[in-house]
């Protein structure tokens, strides 16, 4: 079924052709995560720009597809909908939507703004379950994670569609379902050790000693001389960059951050 209420320009389109025609050369003999990690680079320089899916109200929101600027988590999730159009043998706009839609909403179902995946531990369990992507941080040696998740019900008002209380209930009980969950995180101190087991494309989120939160920041492992740095949407940076330093390293140097988290797209997607 086409997607629809949609939200983009014509230079959304133009970039999605200029990236479909880059990324299915070779695409042939790429796995889901070098695939995904080719078409991060194509992105790089692209600007910061926050807050882009805000904005719908209603009881369905729009399908906000933005290619020109990002976030951390718009630019994981849009590069994944693209590693999945190509890996399926599609190159239309209409695809590459479907795939997106599938990707930031509960179960694949798009409503209102309570059913986007707005954690990222939420988002990598959402998609796992729809078997799109394996959720690799246990392997690498990750521990358990028995944290509460409430920091957008308590801090609703920085999110204004939480005004609304219904939907304030409804995210207060997608909160306590994922603090039900059993989640792994790979602590910081331990990171080095594992960069060997994390592929190229692997989709990373950076856990935070923030209360109430899951993942402070998000990106794609990328490998430079055989290193394993992060591509990511950085506001410092300004736009999508490559780390400086090594992965370990950088989330060492966040005051904040605890870990990582890991997900992989499934080969059942190639």
């Amino acid at each position: 079924m086409p997607v629809t209420d949609l939200i983009s320009t014509p230079e959304d389109r133009r970039i999605l052709r200029r990236i479909l025609t880059a990324g299915r050369h070779g695409a042939g003999s790429a796995d889901g995560g070098e695939l995904t990690a080719r078409l991060g680079l194509l992105f790089l320089g692209a600007p910061y720009e926050a807050s882009t899916l805000e904005g719908g109200k209603g009881s369905r929101e729009p399908l906000v597809i933005n290619l020109q600027a990002f976030d951390c988590f718009t630019f994981v999730e849009s590069v994944t909908a693209l590693a999945l159009t190509i890996l399926v043998g599609k190159t239309s706009f209409e695809a590459f939507a479907e795939n997106l839609e599938r990707l930031r909403y509960r179960r694949g179902i798009r409503g209102d703004y309570a059913s986007r995946l707005h954690y990222f531990t939420d988002w990598l369990g959402d998609n796992r379950r729809l078997g799109i992507l394996r959720d690799v941080t246990r392997e690498l040696g990750g521990r358990p994670l028995p944290k509460p998740i409430r920091y957008m019900s308590d801090h609703s008002g920085s999110y204004p569609p939480l005004a609304d209380g219904t939907l304030l209930n409804a995210v207060r009980r997608a909160e306590r379902n994922l603090s039900r969950r059993c989640r792994y995180f790979l602590p910081r101190d331990v990171i080095e050790e594992a960069e060997p087991l994390i592929r190229e494309g692997d989709l990373i989120g950076v856990t935070t000693a923030a209360e109430g939160l899951d993942v402070v920041h998000a990106g794609l492992a990328v490998r430079r001389s055989d290193r394993l740095h992060l591509l990511h949407a950085s506001r410092p940076g300004g736009g999508v960059v490559i780390t400086g330093e090594r992965l370990h390293r950088y989330v060492a140097g966040r005051g904040d951050a605890t870990g990582i988290v890991a997900g992989r797209l499934r080969p059942a997607q190639q």
